[in-house]
């Protein structure tokens, strides 16, 4: 089942954001079917039931948008020792990132630096 709401005012019942509307999805009332002429929210709806089952995506459903999900689906499925290590990698890199980052930032303002500093000798050679 699928039902779609919005926000009312509760006394005038008009509908107080037009840009917000939220859609409910009863997963569990929904055939976990689907063929390979499925629409846009049949591919939806079978991928958010099955994310955490699927190792793979069948063919039907293997576009970018859906294949961005695996990785997040399969981090959320680590047990604690298997989250722990991934977390313990991920910092590793992004400390990596951000020493990388900060070398080239500093590279950039002592170049930056240089070349204010030989404008100001051109500057002072051109007072003389």
């Amino acid at each position: 089942m699928i039902h779609r709401g919005t926000t009312l005012d509760l006394e005038t019942h008009e509908q107080l954001l037009d840009s917000f509307n939220f859609t409910f999805v009863e997963l569990p009332k929904i055939s976990a079917e689907i063929s390979e002429n499925a629409d846009e929210i049949q591919k939806w709806l079978f991928i958010l039931q099955n994310l955490n089952r699927l190792e793979n995506l069948p063919p039907f459903v293997s576009s970018e948008k859906f294949k961005r999900l695996l990785l997040p689906a399969k981090i959320a499925n680590f047990n604690e020792e298997e989250f722990n290590h991934y977390e313990d990698a991920m910092k590793l890199e992004w400390d990596d990132y951000a020493v990388e980052k900060t070398h080239l930032d500093m590279q950039r303002n002592l170049e930056l630096q240089r070349e204010q500093l030989a404008e100001m000798k051109k500057e002072r050679n051109a007072e003389k």
